[in-house]
């Protein structure tokens, strides 16, 4: 575990260090211009702009869950008021097992496709059709 961690993290601090070519690579040569251009004033501006929608942002949806949780708990209706709050959580979910169920009927349909025009290896194939 300390490996899927630990590597790429050491990777990625190694090329903080190095410089980058024309097209966007790595040269590894030592340089700290990725450091330097850390206090840029415009970088400057757009950390201070992205942290402070963070905490803003957070401050409101705490603001708002809170007292909402507490009238979800206390209230009768608690496993309806519940359900709406999961219920668009799942839509994820949803999407990803209709996307599995086309792209395994397409490559169904291909197996069915070349095993009828004669290809190698469609016993299987055919035997589950």
């Amino acid at each position: 575990m300390a490996t899927l961690f630990v590597v790429p993290i050491a990777i990625i601090i190694a090329y903080s260090f190095m410089s980058k070519d024309l097209y966007g690579g790595v040269v590894p040569r030592f340089s700290l211009n990725a450091y330097a251009a850390l206090f840029n004033s415009t970088f400057m501006q757009v950390t201070f702009n992205t942290l402070l929608i963070a905490v803003v942002s957070t401050i409101l949806m705490v603001s708002l869950a809170l007292p909402a949780s507490y009238c979800i708990a206390r209230s009768r209706y608690k496993n309806v008021l519940l359900m709406l709050v999961i219920i668009p959580f799942w839509t994820d979910f949803i999407i990803r097992i209709y996307s599995w169920i086309g792209g395994t009927r397409q490559q169904r349909n291909c197996k069915f496709f070349t095993c009828r025009l004669g290809r190698s290896g469609c016993a299987r194939a055919t035997a589950l059709q």
